[in-house]
């Protein structure tokens, strides 16, 4: 083996087998409990190729806050929660103060070789997830052969995940579950995964199956896209047409309005004339209404000038009614005048 990383080492029980079995060329145990760094540092001071990290590993780097139990194999970051009814003697005894850094900050400086045998362990109670998570996320996970868990049946601790789900996760990533040795703890065994080639290269072909399938649906979409844009841009000409023809149309009503604003404006002035002629013709009426009532005051002013002895009350009685009188006989003129009718004067033809 070429390099191996032991995330959650504790005081090195699978230390004697790993040196023996897997020889690794640089061996980086990590672990967050200062007490238990120091003991793993004395017990590896003659193994040159092993290292020892006193970190934890947490989303964040900074610091952490690690819960310390009686039964130091749970310590963990996370609140226990199922843990409690599995260990019913299980108390908390203190909280440390550790540093911590990321998965990525951890393995990154290594410049891990894919081709190479390496592997990675990780026993850090309620973190699983979260670290098989940062390693597919951080592109680390191919740099390793095989990876070995220690992960309970259930979620034991606060927001944790049971071991079936992160084992689907890596079954999907191209690793196959081989056997393991027992961890002598039926609630959190070890489980181990081996890079399967025949499982990556299936999984790289759905991979690729699916990329071209959304591929072939991009392409149809894309087309449908097109399809609906021409549509839209037909749609859209059509409706230009159409309010280019009403445009046309208000404007010819608008010219129908003006020209008949026009013509009313016209009838108006006209009319205005009319009232102003009609104004005069009453006012020239009244006068001429005003010179007939007064030349009928003078006609009837001459009638009683040149007829004085006409009777003027309606019940005077009339001349014609009256008894005749016997005619007089007619006197000789003594002036020698004629016997002739005398001839009416002008002034009674005028009457």
């Amino acid at each position: 083996m070429d390099k191996i990383i032991y995330i959650g080492a504790g005081r090195g029980r699978d230390l004697p087998q790993l040196l023996a079995e897997e020889q690794p060329a640089h061996l980086l145990l990590v672990e967050p409990n200062p007490a238990k760094a120091s003991a793993l540092r004395a017990r590896v001071a003659a193994h040159p190729e092993v290292e020892v990290a006193a970190l934890a590993i947490a989303p964040t780097s900074g610091t952490v806050q690690l819960r310390c139990f009686n039964f130091s194999e749970v310590d963990s970051l996370r609140a226990p929660t199922v843990l409690w009814a599995l260990y019913p003697g299980l108390r908390q005894q203190t909280t440390l103060s550790v540093p911590s850094v990321t998965i990525d900050e951890l393995i990154t400086p290594l410049a891990l070789d894919p081709d190479q045998a390496n592997a990675i362990v990780i026993d850090a109670p309620g973190e699983e997830a979260a670290i098989v998570d940062a390693l597919i996320e951080g592109a680390h996970l191919q740099a390793f052969q095989a990876v070995t868990l220690h992960c309970g049946h259930q979620p034991l601790y606060d927001n944790s995940e049971p071991a079936l789900k992160i084992i689907k996760r890596l079954e999907q990533q191209g690793y196959a579950r081989v056997p393991a040795p027992s961890s002598g703890d039926p609630d959190r065994p070890v489980i181990k995964l081996q890079r399967d080639l025949v499982a990556l290269e299936l999984e790289q072909l759905r991979t690729q199956l699916a990329a071209e399938t959304n591929a072939e649906r991009e392409r149809q979409l894309e087309q449908q896209a097109a399809a609906h844009a021409d549509q839209l841009a037909e749609r859209e000409r059509q409706l230009e047409q159409q309010a280019a023809a009403h445009a046309d149309q208000l404007a010819e009503r608008d010219r129908q309005l003006q020209r008949q604003a026009a013509e009313l404006t016209q009838v108006r002035a006209l009319l205005a004339e009319v009232e102003q002629e009609r104004d005069i013709l009453s006012a020239r009426l009244a006068s001429a209404d005003d010179e007939q009532h007064n030349i009928d005051a003078q006609l009837q002013l001459l009638r009683e000038l040149i007829l004085p002895n006409e009777p003027n009350e309606p019940n005077e009685p009339s001349k014609l009614n009256q008894p005749s009188q016997p005619s007089q006989p007619s006197q000789p003129s003594h002036r020698g005048k004629s016997n002739n009718p005398r001839k009416p004067s002008q002034r009674s033809q005028r009457s």
